[in-house]
């Protein structure tokens, strides 16, 4: 019994610790505030794509996360970066890892997994708008709207490409950060 204690306190601090280890990538420059939304800048960027049909966002994590925890063909652990990007807008249900800025597309080890996707977003100007707490279907299509609204409201032109972007573990309680993103035209 003691044995199960000490391996389940072991296994439990060890989530925590990479919960509380993940490091925000501020990859973007803000050029104005308008209301509650910014208009952002983000230099190019690359990242580890996965999408399933499977609606559930703990798959897709795990198939990710395996890939930055050694999965891949150096074994090679890449650091975990935050956000964590979902595109709503995309038909294949897609999640998306960022990459550490140390890496080029040549450089990134390539995944074990066939169905991760190594891509490159380039340069693109967006509008975001931040709320706390967990993410659900109906916070984030009230923020979209919100975003939606106050981009009309100023004529700021949009495409529908929207993302989520979550930037804490699960295990974070308080001071939660997601943000409701969209690439301006």
């Amino acid at each position: 019994m003691k044995k199960i204690g000490f391996l389940l306190i072991a296994i439990v601090s060890l989530y925590a610790l990479y919960a509380f280890n993940v490091s925000y990538n501020t990859n973007y420059t803000v050029i104005k505030t308008v209301d509650s939304v910014e208009i952002r800048k983000y230099e190019k960027s690359y990242y580890a794509s996965y999408y399933t049909r499977d609606n559930s966002d703990n798959s897709k994590f795990r198939v990710l996360a395996n890939y930055i925890f050694g999965g891949n063909d150096r074994q090679e652990q890449i650091g975990m970066t935050s956000p964590v990007n979902m595109r709503m807008s995309s038909q294949k249900n897609e999640m998306l890892f960022l990459m550490p800025d140390r890496y080029e597309m040549e450089s990134l080890p390539t995944p074990d997994n066939n169905d991760i996707e190594l891509i490159s977003i380039d340069e693109r100007i967006v509008a975001t708008i931040r709320f706390s707490g967990y993410a659900n279907d109906t916070k984030v299509q009230r923020k979209k709207n919100e975003l939606i609204s106050t981009l009309d409201k100023y004529s700021i032109k949009y495409k529908n490409e929207f993302e989520l972007l979550v930037y804490d573990s699960p295990y974070k309680v308080l001071n939660r950060r997601n943000e409701v993103l969209v690439v301006l035209k």
